[in-house]
């Protein structure tokens, strides 16, 4: 929550709106569903990482030179959460790319392009720095996979099947607040296929991105987290349990290296939860204007 709050302020510039980020993603029910995969619920690197990026951005625009401080304290970061959980370094490095596109200067001035050009070898040399960081880890899993084969290859259920459309809004849990408005017995969905954010979270998120729908920072946010949510659905469409024939975006990115050892695609939506705390703080900051 703390690491988010720091996120968040840099962002929105509202203490009552990074708060309130901070605790709609440490508390978020996707988060508080992995208690069982420790692993999974040590999160707190991925917003310090994200943080790190804007400040370095930030340094770069005013010509500072702790910008490249910040770029390798983002590399430092990235490496250690690796160790956590790989599949949130793979997030971030998807993340990374997001970033880096974002940013690109579509009117190719000069300056700005050289900017650009800086930020980008600033987040090649944060990647850098985790790979060195995390290479006996690497090492030691090529010798493994030689050894003993690569498990991911394995028919298993959880590695085609993303998240269910309906798990988005439906509580796994029937005690939740307003789980009693849902009969558990009718959603078929597993517990790894359930990518439940919450229902105010959204709705803050929605009227967020509508209130500073003129906002370039907010859209980065918003694109995080349609993208990441994308992911999360799998190869295919997944309804109620029932597989559809439909392809899903996670098809163009298993093929990649690294992303195809995402073995259960709905942990993407980690990365939406985030997203989507963030863009509630917008919802936030603008109430909090209006006293």
């Amino acid at each position: 929550a703390l690491a988010t709050y720091w996120l968040a302020y840099q962002v929105l510039h509202n203490r009552i709106a990074a708060f309130m980020a901070g605790i709609m993603f440490a508390f978020s029910p996707v988060r508080w569903g992995q208690v069982n995969h420790l692993t999974l619920l040590s999160t707190m690197l991925i917003p310090v990482y994200i943080g790190c990026l804007l400040k370095a951005k930030q340094g770069l625009e005013e010509g500072l030179r702790s910008a490249w401080t910040y770029f390798a304290a983002a590399g430092l970061s990235l490496g250690v959460i690796a160790y956590d959980s790989e599949h949130y370094s793979i997030f971030l490095v998807v993340f990374s790319a997001i970033f880096i596109i974002f940013w690109f200067p579509f009117r190719l001035q000069k300056e700005k392009l050289w900017q650009w050009l800086k930020l980008a070898a600033g987040v090649v040399s944060a990647s850098a720095i985790s790979v060195l960081i995390y290479g006996p880890m690497l090492v030691a899993a090529r010798r493994e996979i030689d050894a003993a084969g690569d498990y991911v290859t394995f028919p298993l259920r959880e590695t085609w099947f993303g998240a269910d459309i309906f798990s988005f809004i439906t509580p796994i849990n029937p005690k939740s607040l307003f789980g009693h408005l849902y009969s558990i017995k009718d959603f078929h969905f597993l517990i790894s296929e359930d990518a439940y954010i919450g229902i105010i979270p959204l709705l803050l998120a929605l009227v967020g991105a509508i209130l500073y729908i003129k906002r370039r920072s907010m859209w980065l946010w918003l694109v995080s987290a349609v993208l990441f949510t994308t992911l999360a659905l799998g190869p295919y469409l997944l309804i109620n349990g029932e597989m559809k024939q439909v392809a899903g975006t996670y098809f163009l990115f298993k093929s990649i290296p690294l992303l195809g050892s995402i073995r259960v695609p709905s942990r993407f939506v980690i990365m939406s939860s985030l997203s989507v705390a963030i863009l509630a703080g917008y919802a936030v900051k603008a109430f909090t204007r209006l006293q």
